[in-house]
């Protein structure tokens, strides 16, 4: 099982120190204003973020605010992806190293960028849970920190610039919805929406395919939960963190269910109106929001949290 146990100390302040720390070194990602059903859906464009991803975020927050991390000179971690990617450009950028453990049928497309930017590579399980234990062995016996991408503090505190950004990019939405994997962009988005527009509802979203914070939510502690075939590869993990899942359970509004065979409408819903190409993963929000899983109210905004993946495999999922 992944993750500590227990309360996480996650605060505000943490969250702006965060966004102090990591400016100049990501970018302020752009938000497109779309309508939605007769109703204004502002899309804040993470897949244009460094990486193209938001992971980038917590990545560098780690690495250069955690002192233990810095002392270390090498940054492990396991990752779906987009997390190994900013693990290795926040390595490059902070004059670390970093060794990125993936799963077996891990995207081809992100072990070749965290490649390039100087990661080391190891594949190893047949789901993120798998690579995550490996990882963590691996750090273990080198005596070396683990940059979790689900219940680090100062990930999670850079997880939640993204949504401070938006919230000072838009008028105040009514709702805002985060694809929910392992819940570090949810923790990180309520923490900052519930100082910033305490009256908006944070919504996450996961898919029948994965739905592990929806379950472990539901028995009220970390549950294991099955995987099924699904192309939301960033999202899939059979365990959420203790401390993730208390912040969500305090500061979230839900967590909800979409079927995953409505994202490929979502990603053509978002090429469609913004010409962006994004991962399955980056439009569970907005395919929520299609089905009427969510409510929209007046006004909505969406974090669209990467864009990696093969143009082949986009064409070919927006073909079904």
């Amino acid at each position: 099982m992944t993750g500590k146990a227990g309360v996480m100390q996650l605060t505000f302040a943490q969250v702006r120190a965060a966004a102090e720390r990591i400016g100049g070194r990501v970018r302020r990602t752009p938000v497109r204003r779309v309508e939605f059903d007769g109703r204004a859906l502002y899309l804040k464009l993470e897949n244009r973020q460094r990486t193209g991803s938001f992971k980038i975020r917590g990545a560098i927050n780690s690495a250069l605010g955690d002192r233990e991390v810095r002392r270390a000179g090498l940054l492990v971690t396991a990752s779906a992806g987009n997390h190994g990617l900013g693990v290795a450009a926040a390595a490059r950028l902070s004059g670390l190293g970093a060794v990125v453990f993936v799963q077996e049928g891990a995207s081809a497309l992100k072990r070749r960028k965290i490649k390039r930017l100087g990661g080391d590579v190891r594949v190893e399980g047949k789901d993120y849970d798998d690579a995550e234990q490996h990882a963590r062995r691996f750090a273990q016996a080198r005596e070396l920190p683990f940059i979790s991408p689900l219940d680090d503090p100062y990930v999670l505190a850079g997880q939640g610039t993204a949504a401070l950004e938006l919230l000072g990019q838009i008028p105040a939405p009514d709702v805002l919805v985060v694809p929910v994997g392992g819940g570090g962009l949810l923790a990180g988005t309520a923490l900052a929406a519930r100082t910033v527009i305490p009256n908006a509802r944070v919504i996450g979203v996961q898919t029948d395919q994965s739905p592990a914070m929806v379950r472990s939510l539901a028995a009220g502690r970390p549950v294991q939960t099955p995987i099924g075939k699904t192309i939301c590869d960033g999202l899939a993990g059979r365990w959420v963190a203790a401390g993730t899942l208390n912040i969500v359970q305090r500061l979230a509004d839900d967590v909800v269910i979409v079927n995953e065979e409505a994202v490929p409408a979502a990603m053509r819903f978002i090429w469609d109106r913004t010409g962006q190409a994004v991962e399955p993963s980056a439009a569970v929000g907005v395919a929520a929001l299609m089905e009427g899983v969510v409510d929209p109210g007046a006004g909505a905004a969406a974090i669209i949290t990467g864009g990696n993946i093969e143009r082949e495999l986009f064409a070919n999922i927006l073909s079904r």
